[in-house]
């Protein structure tokens, strides 16, 4: 049975502060799933992940970081690397 023990959770819009550790956790976890080095994200990709809404929640956060941190060709993921939200294009 699925709703033997619900579980609310709040939004993650509700949560903004528990971004940059989710952030830091998906880094680490992609990073030897994918053998990559990525050490963190810059201020302004942070504060842009920060500022975003994240309607599918820790899901959609996770799926963009993963998403990033596969493209990314520096050590810190900037805002490029997150086109969908920042609507910047990655650099050629």
């Amino acid at each position: 049975r699925l709703n033997v023990f619900p579980i609310e959770a709040p939004a993650l819009r509700e949560r903004r502060e528990d971004i940059p550790a989710l952030v830091e956790h998906f880094i680490a976890r992609f990073n030897l799933e994918e053998g990559k080095r990525v050490i963190g994200c810059s201020p302004e990709t942070l504060a842009l992940l920060q500022g975003h809404d994240w309607p599918g929640n820790v899901r959609q956060l996770e799926n963009a970081v993963y998403r990033a941190l596969v493209l990314a060709d520096s050590p810190l993921l900037q805002p490029h690397d997150f086109p969908s939200i920042s609507g910047v294009a990655v650099p050629l």
